[in-house]
């Protein structure tokens, strides 16, 4: 009897040990599980706390957390008749406005652009910097250049993802007055209205392999039939050429954060899109026709376009319409100096309560923390 009652104690304690065994090892599975989706959520560059007011120098732009942000500036020789904040595209910086600058300026049109957070010169190059990053160094940055030039029109200019990032910065209430913005193909999608083919890759290696770089090789896109200019690209080192795949589901939210924003902007508009890009898709441009037919803005498609239609070797008609689009808006500005004056006819009616529905699983520009360029950004550079 007692054998018996000593073998039955052994065997409870062997049994009570054998499952503290499993419980600890259950517990380390799951804290190794948490560690590994840690390391796999899609990075986003932080912002630095507020260490006081954005300014401006000869040669950078300096944020309000003090991040150091390379400034670009071509300026007519006489006082400028208007100026232009150009906003650039996914992996590029802002050299890629030294072609429209130089024609611009023959028009007696100043040009200023900054490297955005994560492209060009900017720190953390190559990480997503997040729409309301992006957002913000905009919307201080327009307020410092408006500083320098009070009375002389203010006009954005935003290409491809640069279009996304102007139509959420021109939705915000507390944007300094603008004279207009100019879109040159810009990346605007509804989340929801992306091919579930898309969606849901993008979303697993977002969420897996964060880390992992596309190129972009293989897939024929042609940005441009500026070839000489794609091959002085592929020599410049601050081009990006391989994107981390966060970064590309990063684009994929600034675009629908655009589509939402765009019913809410009450400032006239200049769409620019061409036939042959490769990038971004028509059903696109007819999203943001549909959603901006209550305000003030005019389309204008180019047959022989391309993605970068103010670099395209045939840019001379998009230059006209940019040029007859902003003399028209500083003629009606001289003749009636009140602000967002300018009306151009909707040539499609949407109801504005359904062209401003929110998408249900994504929160507003004002709800935003910093958070995580479509694959269409990416693409392959001559040899």
């Amino acid at each position: 009897m007692i054998t018996s009652r000593l073998g039955k104690r052994d065997n409870s304690q062997v049994i009570g040990k054998s499952l503290r065994n499993v419980r600890y090892k259950l517990f380390a599975v799951i804290i190794g599980s948490l560690l590994i989706l840690q390391a796999c959520t899609p990075r986003i560059i932080e912002r630095g706390g507020t260490t006081g007011s954005a300014t401006l120098n000869d040669q950078n732009y300096i944020a309000t957390d003090s991040t150091t942000l390379q400034l670009y500036k071509w300026l007519p020789e006489t006082p400028p008749r208007a100026v232009v904040v150009a906003v650039h595209g996914m992996n590029e910086y802002s050299k890629a406005f030294e072609i429209p600058a130089k024609r611009l300026r023959q028009a007696n049109i100043a040009v200023y652009a900054f490297d955005q957070r994560g492209f060009g010169a900017s720190p953390d190059r190559g990480l997503w910097p997040g729409t309301l990053n992006l957002s913000n160094d905009l919307l201080g940055f327009v307020r410092l250049v408006k500083e320098q030039n009070p009375k002389v029109p203010i006009f954005l200019l935003g290409e491809s993802m640069g279009g996304g990032v102007v139509l959420v910065t021109a939705a915000r209430d507390d944007l300094v007055p603008l004279d207009g913005i100019i879109l040159v193909a810009p990346a605007i999608c509804p989340w929801d209205e992306l091919p579930l083919r898309w969606r849901i890759p993008l979303w697993l290696m977002a969420h897996s392999v964060p880390w992992l770089s596309l190129t972009g090789r293989g897939l024929n896109l042609r940005p441009t039939d500026n070839i000489e200019l794609l091959r002085e690209m592929s020599r410049d080192k601050l081009i990006i050429r391989g994107t981390r795949v966060d970064a590309i589901y990063g684009l994929t939210d600034l675009m629908d954060e655009a589509s939402r924003a765009a019913p809410n902007i009450r400032i006239p508009g200049l769409v620019l899109y061409g036939k042959k890009d490769d990038f971004v898709r028509k059903w696109m441009i007819a999203s943001l026709r549909d959603r901006t037919s209550d305000q003030h803005f005019r389309f204008a498609t180019f047959e022989k376009g391309y993605h970068w239609l103010l670099r395209d070797l045939d840019s001379e008609p998009v230059y006209a319409e940019v040029l007859d689009w902003i003399n028209g808006r500083v003629a009606a500005l001289q003749d009636k100096p009140e602000p967002q004056r300018n009306v151009f006819p909707s040539e499609v009616s949407v109801p504005l309560a359904e062209a401003t529905r929110p998408h249900p699983s994504r929160a507003p520009i004002s709800a935003l923390t910093p958070s995580p360029s479509d694959t269409s950004m990416v693409w392959a550079y001559p040899e």
